[in-house]
């Protein structure tokens, strides 16, 4: 994308009308489809701004599987890595369905949510 600085500066810049008052910054750049350069990187940085990936993928983009299997998925993983930045996709009905399920699922476990910082 040739004006992707301008991108990430037009995104910020509509984030932070959004924010709570207080909130200096956007603190996290997640990079669409994780792909990142090492210009993309360093701009993020002198930004201020942190790349976040995650570690634990949804799959909630894949047509082959059910919003059943992704709660399945996730609680599994959650339990099996104990920590981990979670993926979903808010366009994709699956992710609503298999999240509340995902949280009922969880408060049955020793798995806890900490605030990332």
């Amino acid at each position: 994308m040739a004006d992707w600085q301008e991108s990430i500066d037009s995104t910020n810049k509509d984030l932070m009308s959004i924010v709570p008052a207080g909130q200096q910054r956007v603190q996290y750049f997640r990079p669409p489809y994780g792909q990142r350069t090492l210009e993309i990187s360093e701009y993020v940085e002198k930004a201020q701004q942190q790349v976040m990936l995650w570690n634990i993928d949804s799959q909630d983009w894949n047509e082959r599987i059910t919003a059943k299997q992704i709660t399945g998925r996730m609680v599994s993983l959650m339990l099996l890595w104990r920590r981990g930045i979670l993926l979903f996709h808010d366009v994709h009905p699956k992710a609503r369905k298999a999240l509340p399920e995902i949280l009922k699922a969880i408060e049955k476990t020793a798995v806890r949510w900490v605030p990332w910082r």
